[in-house]
């Protein structure tokens, strides 16, 4: 092999293709956003992280065996229930305007190990429709200072993103308790009609 071409094979192996730092991942940029918003917090999840965890049971009504073949439709079922308040902020109040939106999530422990689970927000619909766009709103929220200049990051960001705007702006009512507030589970495009 001439020398040449031995060294250029050394410098190819030897060099990044891209002088360009790695992209992160989708689920590592939004846990960056999440602890560059609210700080770590040992213990605590980096969202969502006020919690109170109960179980119970789920008794299906008498007729609920007509409308679905699901197991937990037609027997007593065990629950685990987390209710959340929104933000990593593992202290804060629950009635804090800033604590929505809240959350619940519903595991029905079914029969030899499986499980349904239900994750809804006390909010009509999600800021934004892809984990991409969400992760930029977190990072605009976050580029936004006191000192920002208007249009700050966060005002063009929802100046793009309409649903986003109505989103932030239609704040759910802080509860009395979490048992007064009304749980949504929509997926985006799905309808449920009388002739399913």
């Amino acid at each position: 092999m001439n020398r040449r071409l031995l060294v250029t094979a050394l410098l190819v192996v030897a060099s990044p293709l891209s002088s360009q730092p790695p992209t992160k991942s989708l689920p590592q940029r939004l846990a960056d956003d999440f602890v560059t918003l609210f700080g770590s917090h040992s213990g605590y999840r980096i969202n969502h992280a006020k919690d109170i965890v109960v179980t119970g049971t789920f008794t299906p009504s008498p007729g609920a065996a007509a409308l679905s073949r699901a197991v937990h439709f037609t027997a007593v079922t065990p629950v685990i229930v987390r209710y959340s308040d929104g933000t990593g902020l593992p202290m804060i109040p629950d009635n804090n305007p800033n604590a929505s939106p809240h959350g619940i999530a519903i595991r029905f422990t079914l029969p030899s190990g499986a499980y349904t689970d239900i994750v809804a927000l006390a909010h009509n619909g999600f800021v934004v429709g892809t984990g991409e766009d969400f992760a930029d709103f977190l990072e605009a929220a976050a580029a936004t200072k006191p000192t920002s200049p208007h249009p700050t990051p966060i005002e063009a960001f929802l100046h793009g993103h309409p649903h986003a705007l109505t989103f932030v702006t239609d704040p759910e009512p802080n509860p009395v308790s979490f048992a007064d507030l009304t749980w949504i589970n929509r997926r985006r495009g799905l309808r449920r009609t009388t002739d399913d």
